[in-house]
């Protein structure tokens, strides 16, 4: 449990303003003494996580961006429907918990390969005292196994804290790999559905993050005994390693399972909505519900059968999404002139049809996905009035219409300026006068299968316009 170092508000009138710097500096060391155990080298890291149990929560943590870096991927609009899931009575016990490798066949195709088997807990500092209790099983049931690592006394980027990379394997369960969060020395990582027998192995390999490579901190390795918990020390890394059972984890599942179902309920209030960023599909609401769907997992694993109305009410939204998404789309692309077509742009300034638009070097054609990058050629008519000057390197130029491509599925793709053709010849440089013509080339970089393009959406200051690719 991290704390919060602070000092309590009060006045410093009467102390000079060389005097205000020096006290500045020594509240500062005071505040880092008591958050890490030292003010600049030396100390231990406080292992007050320990100590006493958190306070009581009235309602499961929300779902925050955690601190790490690169940051996770936000979900993007669905491809495909989901497949049909397996029932609950084909897919889970009908008592205590599945196993890990039940889990992994049952976790969802959006979820990464490593939370398939160990889905992380949303509270671990909460639940970590709980699971360091004293428990004797020669061969444990299927149970969520916490452990917390925490690197003492240590400074190994240079001033600040670690960047925790822990690889786990338990027994003979798969190898998991889970980040911690930016510049901390203590981490927690969880799977649930372990077993173990006696005289199994609980491994962890301890890496410090960083920018081009990993740098090895230590290995821990503890034998199961037939008891909980699993402790090992070897500086400047200590471990400590409990077992919630399925009675202890039954307590807590509730209030997760009710912020699991609020979050669905609030995706299922959405509705696409054209002219927006993905088509108005729920990218915050869509994180925030895997999020609550994967807490629940990190509990019971996503075999077990209080998972399986959630993750199909999930499948429902993301099916339902993606057949009114592309009936908007579809919609708005019938609606449209054909390419080939004049189009009035910039509030009939300019006008604009589409010459050619290919994905992969294939034309567009309406197929259901592509494979590659994207280039969609325009031609721009410039109408009366004063002539259209364009250089991307001088800002006080005239500018194009942002271009973004929407496929099918209403995913949309900013894309960048490629080339500027007039009289037949590229140029860096244009000015087009009235009458005349230049051909705008965007392109949009682009790997593996994806939706074909539907529309070519130009954003301007006064008004959007959408042309028809095919």
């Amino acid at each position: 449990m991290e704390r919060e170092a602070g000092v309590r508000e009060g006045t410093v009138s009467a102390v000079p303003r060389r005097g205000r710097s020096l006290a500045a500096m020594l509240l500062a060391l005071v505040a880092a003494w008591e958050l890490t155990g030292c003010c600049c080298c030396g100390g231990t890291f406080p292992l007050e996580e320990q100590a006493a149990p958190a306070p009581a929560q009235e309602e499961a943590p929300r779902a925050v961006l955690p601190r790490l870096w690169p940051p996770p991927e936000m979900p993007e609009p669905p491809r495909v429907k989901p497949p049909k899931r397996a029932s609950a009575s084909q897919r889970a016990p009908t008592d205590g918990l599945p196993t890990v490798k039940e889990n992994i066949a049952a976790a969802p195709s959006w979820v990464p390969e490593m939370s398939a088997a160990a889905p992380q807990l949303a509270d671990p500092v909460g639940l970590f005292t709980e699971a360091s209790r004293p428990v004797k099983e020669k061969e444990m049931p299927p149970g969520v196994v916490l452990c917390q690592v925490v690197v003492v006394n240590e400074r190994l980027d240079l001033l600040a804290a670690p960047d925790l990379l822990v690889s786990m394997r338990l027994g003979s369960h798969p190898q998991v790999t889970v980040r911690g969060r930016e510049e901390s020395n203590v981490m927690y990582l969880s799977m649930p559905g372990v077993q173990l027998r006696e005289g199994d192995e609980a491994r962890l390999r301890i890496m410090d993050r960083d920018v081009f490579t990993n740098e090895s901190v230590g290995t821990m390795k503890a034998r199961y005994a037939g008891a909980f918990p699993l402790l090992a020390a070897s500086r400047p890394v200590q471990m400590s390693c409990g077992v919630l059972l399925p009675g202890q984890v039954k307590a807590h599942v509730p209030r997760y399972l009710d912020a699991a179902e609020r979050q669905l309920g609030a995706l299922e209030r959405t509705r696409p909505r054209a002219l927006e960023d993905h088509w108005g599909y729920p990218t915050w609401e869509v994180f925030q519900a895997r999020a609550a769907l994967g807490h629940v997992a990190a509990l019971v694993g996503w075999a077990d059968r209080r998972m399986q109305p959630l993750l199909e009410r999930f499948d429902a939204f993301e099916s339902r999404w993606l057949e009114e998404a592309e009936a908007s789309v579809r919609k708005k692309a019938e609606a449209r002139p054909k390419a080939g077509e004049w189009v009035p742009v910039l509030q009939g300034r300019q006008e604009a049809r589409v010459i050619a638009a290919r994905c992969g070097g294939t034309p567009v054609n309406g197929r259901a996905s592509v494979t590659g990058a994207c280039r969609v050629e325009v031609e721009l008519k410039q109408g009366k009035g004063a002539p259209l000057r364009v250089d991307p390197a001088d800002p006080e130029s005239d500018t194009l219409p942002a271009a973004v491509l929407v496929r099918s599925n209403g995913l949309t793709e900013a894309m960048a300026l490629g080339s500027l053709w007039f009289n037949e010849r590229r140029r860096t440089q244009v000015t087009v006068k009235p009458g005349e013509k230049v051909r705008v080339v965007w392109e949009v970089q682009r790997s593996g299968a994806s939706p074909a393009p539907a529309l070519l959406w130009l954003r301007a200051p006064d008004g959007d316009v959408l042309l028809r690719l095919d």
